[in-house]
């Protein structure tokens, strides 16, 4: 589980190869990846994806994949 961490502490990083911006928190990856209208969020742990959804701003994105990466 990760504790105390906000999405402000969080440093992302461009991949070219995934067109996202990545961050890795406790051993787990969080990708954004812009649309034309919103981004979408996803974590990866392992081999394991969890698709979160479509979401209308890039901080709201990244909000709901921290949330869902401290479970």
């Amino acid at each position: 589980m990760i504790s105390a961490v906000t999405i402000d502490d969080l440093e992302f990083e461009y991949d070219d190869d995934i067109s996202s911006y990545v961050s890795y928190v406790g051993g787990i990856d969080i990708v954004i990846q812009p649309l034309r209208i919103g981004f979408t969020a996803e974590i990866i742990d392992g081999i394991d994806v969890n698709r979160l959804g479509k979401f209308p701003s890039e901080r709201w994105a990244k909000l709901a994949a921290l949330k869902a990466a401290m479970k």
